[in-house]
């Protein structure tokens, strides 16, 4: 009986070294198998490197690590490992992808049970040790979604006001509390203030989604010529705005702030 266990992976900042470390552990596998002379004919190995510019390159050895090989001189988009032993029924496949949220993952298959086990769990603890992004903006994500969903709710509360006040009545009338129309002018209340979140809510997908893709993408490869390092291009520029424009701006607001207090 076969045993398939699978895992996919986010958030993570692959270098050279880090590919390496993949290509050593995922070729260990394969000399190990290769050491007995039967298991040759059903054993396989390599690893794929796509670019950007269409080209492909598929090797088993780790020459394609060399100072001034490929992964210096070309953009890469992916980079596939496989092992496999037909005889033994044993199969490691690793897919990282750039900016791909969805196909990032390591598949080991195996008839032997404590080798899938120890195996998975050894390239588990690779990916695990591999670099973050250590961000502050990264880091709190979530906090600062939440607050520019409430900022942005807060922002749609006066729009709702100038839109209901041209829809009123008389400005002379006045709203009096019966018990056949409270139930309705607090439904209608909660309603309005549901819509406003949701809008809210919407406003900051929109904005941070695209954002958070564009300034740190779930697999970025820190390889490769330095100008086509986008991602961590834009972090830097982005840090000098957000040190040099913004924080100052912030800083003298909460100081104006505290001197009128």
């Amino acid at each position: 009986m076969k045993e398939t266990r699978k895992k996919s992976f986010q958030n993570v900042i692959m270098n050279k070294e880090n590919l390496k470390t993949i290509f050593e552990y995922v070729k260990s596998q394969y000399m190990d198998s290769l050491s007995n002379k039967d298991n040759e004919l059903y054993l396989t190995f390599s690893i794929q490197i796509n670019c950007i510019d269409g080209s492909s390159y598929e090797t088993t050895t780790d020459d394609i690590f060399n100072t001034g090989d490929i992964l210096d001189l070309k953009k890469c988009e992916s980079v596939y490992f496989h092992f496999s032993n037909l005889k033994a029924y044993k199969k490691i496949d690793i897919s990282i992808i750039q900016n791909n949220s969805e196909q990032n993952r390591f598949i080991v298959v195996g008839a032997d049970r404590n080798w899938v086990s120890g195996t998975f769990n050894r390239l588990n603890e690779i990916f695990e040790s591999f670099p973050r992004h250590e961000s502050v903006l990264f880091k709190y994500k979530n906090g600062f979604f939440y607050l520019a969903t409430i900022s942005f709710s807060l922002l749609y509360i006066p729009i709702f006001f100038l839109i209901l006040s041209g829809a009123s009545l008389n400005p002379n009338d006045v709203i009096i509390f019966t018990a056949e129309n409270k139930q309705m002018i607090y439904t209608g209340a909660f309603l309005i203030l549901l819509m406003i979140l949701v809008l809210g809510f919407s406003t900051a997908s929109m904005i941070f989604e695209p954002f958070y893709r564009r300034y740190f993408p779930s697999i970025e490869f820190d390889f490769g010529p330095e100008y086509t390092k986008l991602e961590k291009r834009r972090r830097k520029l982005l840090k000098i705005v957000i040190s040099s424009l913004i924080l100052p701006i912030v800083i003298d607001l909460i100081l104006a702030f505290i001197v009128k207090r």
